[in-house]
């Protein structure tokens, strides 16, 4: 569980989304790494939106012809 704190920085509950964003990966034919969703969750130090989009779109399980994925 996430401490008040930290929640109020947070859109939403890493506890309550990480497992809702693998299932609808894995059920959309993807093989997403729990881990690496919920390290993208967390993290706090990420200076750019699209650093943390990049990174969840990768945990997620989707790969890129220019082998970024």
């Amino acid at each position: 569980m996430v401490d008040s704190a930290r929640s109020a920085r947070m859109i939403a509950d890493p506890d309550e989304v990480t497992p809702r964003a693998v299932a609808w990966a894995e059920a959309a034919g993807l093989r997403p790494d729990a881990a690496a969703v919920r390290a993208v969750l967390e993290d706090e130090d990420a200076v750019f939106a699209e650093d943390l989009a990049s990174a969840l779109v990768r945990a997620l399980g989707f790969g890129f012809p220019d082998g970024d994925g």
